[in-house]
């Protein structure tokens, strides 16, 4: 990920960025926690810290979201 605009950075601070990355990123991995970890590898470079502490708060969180139909 290089030359990132303003307009790029604020889509990838929202969770819908980040779950529809993790999404693209299943078709990919061998597993979701090894996509899940890919987009947090991104998300880092742009922003220095993880958005998640792990892959399981992730996967709770998510679940917690497509139950509430969010």
């Amino acid at each position: 990920m290089t030359d990132i605009d303003l307009e790029q950075i604020r889509r990838m601070r929202t969770i819908e960025w980040f779950d529809r990355r993790f999404i693209e990123l299943t078709r990919r991995h061998d597993t979701y926690e090894e996509a899940y970890t890919a987009v947090e590898r991104e998300y880092r470079k742009v922003f220095g810290a993880p958005r998640y502490s792990n892959y399981e708060s992730y996967r709770k969180a998510r679940a917690k979201r497509v139950k509430a139909g969010v």
